[in-house]
């Protein structure tokens, strides 16, 4: 497999300091192990936007199963499940390999339940976000069903957060919950929603309100190549993003591209200041919309591509890989 990739997952960074913390947390006898995990973390947030050669990402593989050789000999079980769940998200979320991310948190979970780690339920997580990028809400559904029925299975009840800030559009999120419910489901749940809307999914119909008041509904922009764009100021990601965006705009426009923004912020004082300064001319929607909530997508950025017929044909592509995707979508060499 040619690794020389992008980073197309425009929440990658949120992920790894979400991953860093969690392991900050400790594991009782295995807390010794929090150096390696986040010294992998740290080097894979580094590499969080920008191209990379094979050999810089074998050389990240060769790192992570250097120390899952050690943690092996040490039986430091939930080190393990650490490691998988990380080495899984670089093939899934930072390469897209999904069949090799599939078969490898798979493989880890088989190998590494005679061994009952506490941590058990993150490669469940990992393997029901690789679904969804698969499109699989089938799968997704019988391996809640799996975790349900495991010794894994974690009920509790919590308090669960998500975002970027004061201006996020959702903090509290348990899609159909139910008060035994675990986080671990909750999650799983997320992504099952989420694999509606994987690639050669039809994108669903919404219309909304521009600055100015008038309404704009998606469906009116069939026949042209339709990129949704949903985020807010707070997103440093999609910011680094606008003007590649704004490039790509001024060059696509002319050949039946168009971009469809989607604010989601609760407070849009300034908006069209801000977006007159970064050179955004494209139609943006912004108040209350449910559209975040249909897409499964709370407190981030998140990126549709649409061909001329609605049909989803690429999720959170960024840089050189959303170009070169919008080209062939509008035929141009």
């Amino acid at each position: 497999m040619n690794m020389t990739h992008t980073i197309s997952r425009v929440g990658i960074l949120t992920v790894l300091c979400l991953l860093i913390l969690g392991i900050s947390g400790a594991r009782g006898q295995e807390a010794d192990w929090s150096a390696d995990l986040n010294h992998i973390l740290s080097r894979l947030q580094s590499m969080g936007h920008g191209y990379y050669s094979q050999a810089e990402w074998d050389d990240v593989f060769k790192q992570i199963d250097e120390v899952s050789g050690r943690a092996s000999k040490a039986k430091a079980w939930e080190t393990l499940v650490e490691l998988n769940t990380i080495k899984a998200m670089v093939f899934s979320d930072m390469l897209g390999a999904q069949d090799r991310a599939l078969t490898l948190v798979r493989d880890a979970r088989k190998s590494l339940a005679r061994h009952k780690p506490k941590n058990m339920a993150r490669l469940y997580v990992r393997e029901a976000a690789v679904l969804s990028k698969l499109g699989d809400e089938a799968a997704i559904s019988r391996l809640i069903d799996e975790f349900r029925s495991s010794d894994f299975y974690d009920p509790e009840h919590y308090a669960y957060s998500v975002g970027e800030g004061r201006n996020t559009p959702m903090t509290v999120v348990r899609p159909t919950a139910r008060g035994d419910d675990s986080i671990s489901v909750t999650a799983m749940e997320k992504f099952r929603q989420q694999a509606r809307f994987a690639p050669g999914r039809p994108f669903p119909d919404f219309e909304g309100a521009t600055l100015l008041g008038n309404r704009v509904r998606l469906s009116n922009l069939r026949g042209k190549v339709v990129l949704v764009d949903l985020w807010f100021r707070g997103s440093l990601p999609w910011k680094r993003d606008v003007p590649e965006l704004v490039r790509l705009y001024e060059q696509g426009q002319p050949h039946g591209f168009e971009i469809l923004g989607v604010n989601i912020e609760r407070d849009t004082s300034g908006l069209a200041d801000f977006l007159r300064q970064q050179g955004i001319r494209w139609t943006q929607i912004v108040g209350p919309t449910d559209l975040p909530r249909q897409l499964g997508v709370y407190g981030d950025t998140a990126r549709f591509l649409l061909d001329p017929n609605g049909m989803i044909i690429g999720r959170d592509l960024k840089g050189a890989d959303l170009s070169a995707a919008v080209r062939r979508a509008l035929g141009l060499p």
